[in-house]
């Protein structure tokens, strides 16, 4: 028997997180017989996340789950799990970050290099979906996607052409994380020359992705300048505070210029 069979009522169920796993991978016997739904997968996986919030299980045991999730040949539930079973960078120390970051790519990299940049002409929009999530995890520290990332970056920062819109913004962050500082410097001169309004914020919320301490000085001070409207620059600040890598110079800059 399933819980919340079809996934259609409002409440949590707590679950035998071994016969859930069992369920989640539709490879064991179990799930063969009990035959889930997506919708009723993807809501055994939340159920489990549940518990781990409510401290009732280990979040160990979501994110063994997350790597048939991901091999599913349904792109939803890789997505669902990506989203769903987030890691809490914002509270890790740098050693368990660097962990979390290293096994993210040790699980998604395949994936990854798979789905690639591009969408290809097969390709559903849930497979779609999965690609921006999967990029934006994983591009910034895997060295062969991020390469990729920086080629396509430059170009498009020449004439915007080169990777769809939807993907732009996960291309510039994996390009960020190379620290070139003269691609710093491409993305801020685009930022003063935009070609659209929002194109402004695009390009201000990218430079915030460069980690080198003396770019991401850089990058906050454009909020005191007059370069940039305040509601758009400020984007930096927010940005460089949720970053594991920044946040401590964020808060820094925060602590010196709150007047």
């Amino acid at each position: 028997m399933i819980p919340n069979a079809d996934a259609t009522a409002y409440y949590r169920s707590v679950l035998d997180d071994k016969q859930a796993r069992r369920l989640l991978d539709a490879r064991p016997p179990v799930a063969r017989m009990a035959h889930p739904t997506i919708a009723e997968r993807m809501m055994t996986f939340s159920d489990l996340r549940a518990m781990v919030d409510r401290a009732e299980l280990g979040i160990d045991v979501v994110l063994a789950a997350i790597p048939a999730l991901v091999a599913d040949p349904d792109p939803r539930l890789g997505r669902w799990a990506l989203v769903a079973g987030q890691l809490p960078f914002s509270g890790l120390d740098d050693e368990l970050y660097a962990a979390s970051r290293a096994w993210l790519v040790h699980v998604l990299g395949p994936k990854a290099r798979a789905l690639g940049w591009q969408r290809r002409p097969h390709d559903s929009d849930d497979e779609h979906r999965l690609r921006q999530v999967v990029m934006s995890i994983v591009a910034r520290e895997e060295p062969h996607l991020r390469g990729q990332a920086e080629k396509l970056a430059d170009r498009w920062l020449v004439d915007r052409t080169g990777i769809a819109d939807d993907m732009v913004d996960a291309v510039l962050s994996a390009a960020g994380r190379g620290n070139d500082p003269a691609r710093f410097d491409r993305i801020l001169a685009a930022a003063k020359a935009p070609r659209d309004r929002t194109e402004v914020k695009r390009l201000l919320v990218a430079l915030a992705a460069f980690t080198d301490p003396a770019l991401a000085k850089r990058a906050l001070g454009l909020t005191l300048t007059t370069d940039f409207d305040l509601r758009e620059s400020s984007a930096i600040i927010d940005r460089s505070l949720v970053q594991h890598e920044t946040r401590e110079i964020a808060l820094a800059f925060l602590e010196q210029h709150i007047d």
